[in-house]
C-alpha cells in the first residue's frame, strides 16, 4: 500500500521578501524627470472614412471590350513607375509598395481582402491603390499543338511596375499594431514588395532616382547581375555578391 508522504511545514519567517518601491520613482536613478515623459500621440488629425474596409473586384472586367487579348506588351511591367499618383502615399501612413514588376491576380486581390478585412476595425481603414483585373492573359489548353492563332483568354491580371504602391493602410493606430498582418500580405504577394512609411517610399525613391542619374551606366549592381567581366565567376565571393560588396 502507497503512503502519502506529508510536505513540510516551511516556516515564513525564513523566507525575505523583495522591498517595494513606488513606479514613479523608479526613473530617478536614470536621471528622467516628470518633464521627459512623452504624452501618447493623438490621432484628431485623421480621419477614417465610413467604407473603410477594401471592396470585392469582379474576377473579370465590366466592360470585355475595352480589354481584348492583344500583344504581351511587357513594357507594362518593366521600369519604374514614374507617376507620382501610383508611386506615393495618399494618406501619409503606412503602405505596400512593389519593388519589381510582376501580375497581380483575381486570388491575390482576395487573398489580400480577407487578411485586411479581418483586422480592419472602425478606427482602421484600407485602399486599393491599384485597379483589378484588368489585363487578359491568354493560354492554351494542356496537349494542345502550337498554331491556330492566338489562344482564348484564360484570366485577368492587373499589372505593376517598381515603386508602385498596391495596397494602403492608414488609421488612428500605431504600426506595432498592424505590423503582424500587414507584413504577412507584402511577404505573399507574387511581386516582391516591402511594407514602407512616407518618408521611406520618398527615401528609396530618392536614392534610386540620384543612382540613375550617375554618368557612369555601370554600377556595382550591373556588373555583378550581368557579369560583366566575369567578375562574379572568378574574382568575388558568394557573400560578396549576395550583398554587392557593401562589406567589401
Amino acid at each position: 500500500m502507497r503512503v502519502a508522504r506529508r510536505l513540510p511545514v516551511l516556516n515564513p519567517k525564513n523566507f525575505e521578501l523583495p522591498e517595494r518601491h513606488d513606479p514613479r520613482q523608479s526613473g530617478l536613478k536614470y536621471g528622467l524627470k516628470l518633464e521627459d515623459i512623452k504624452p501618447p500621440p493623438t490621432y484628431d488629425h485623421i480621419s477614417v472614412p465610413t467604407a473603410n474596409r477594401l471592396p470585392t473586384f469582379p474576377r473579370v472586367p465590366a466592360d470585355t471590350s475595352l480589354h481584348k487579348k492583344n500583344f504581351k506588351n511587357l513594357t507594362d511591367i518593366i521600369g519604374v513607375e514614374q507617376d507620382p499618383v501610383k508611386n506615393s502615399l495618399k494618406h501619409g501612413q503606412w503602405g505596400i509598395v512593389a519593388l519589381n514588376g510582376g501580375y497581380i491576380k483575381f486570388q491575390h486581390f482576395e487573398y489580400m481582402r480577407n487578411i485586411a478585412n479581418h483586422n480592419i476595425k472602425k478606427h482602421l481603414f484600407g485602399e486599393y491603390r491599384i485597379p483589378g483585373p484588368w489585363k487578359a492573359i491568354t493560354k492554351k489548353n494542356q496537349g494542345t499543338k502550337m498554331g491556330g492563332g492566338k489562344a482564348e483568354i484564360s484570366y485577368y491580371v492587373t499589372p505593376v511596375k517598381k515603386f508602385n504602391v498596391i495596397l494602403e493602410i492608414g488609421g488612428k493606430t500605431e504600426y506595432s499594431q498592424i505590423k503582424t498582418w500587414i507584413e504577412t500580405i507584402a511577404a505573399n504577394l507574387p511581386v516582391k514588395a516591402q511594407v514602407v512609411t512616407h518618408d521611406e517610399l520618398e527615401e528609396m525613391k530618392a536614392e534610386y532616382f540620384k543612382q540613375e542619374g550617375r554618368s557612369n551606366p555601370f554600377t556595382v549592381k550591373n556588373v555583378i547581375d550581368y557579369n560583366i567581366g566575369g567578375f562574379r565567376t572568378s574574382r568575388f565571393g558568394r557573400l560578396q555578391i549576395k550583398h554587392y560588396l557593401e562589406f567589401s
